[in-house]
């Protein structure tokens, strides 16, 4: 079975286009471009500005919670340090972890501005 977007199922039940949503949006003074909007339909683009969000809601008069997809998968912060035992864990921006018996050093830097 195809998977469909929450915007797709908007625009079915509405019975309307891409090119509806984007004429819609062009008469309120809004504009999303065409390929935009349909790989938002697609849900081959999933992030999407508040902005984008706001003209969507404001062209279908539906709301917010109507669009936003709920599966989004959170992306990881920069670093992260855990007491694990006498150890300490640190996931890079990657995922990866490494473990350290201490801290790990930051980077060195010459303060000393060639004085």
């Amino acid at each position: 079975m195809k998977s469909t977007t929450k915007l797709h199922k908007i625009l079915h039940k509405k019975e309307m286009t891409t090119k509806d949503l984007e004429r819609t949006l062009q008469e309120k003074g809004l504009k999303i471009e065409y390929y935009a909007l349909t790989e938002y339909r697609n849900g081959k683009r999933k992030n999407m500005t508040i902005e984008t969000l706001n003209k969507l809601c404001v062209a279908l008069d539906v709301t917010p919670n109507d669009l936003v997809e709920h599966d989004a998968i959170p992306v990881p912060h920069k670093r992260r340090y855990e007491q694990v035992s006498n150890k300490i864990e640190v996931e890079n921006t990657q995922g990866d972890v490494e473990v350290y018996d201490t801290i790990p050093p930051l980077e060195e830097k010459n303060d000393d501005f060639g004085f």
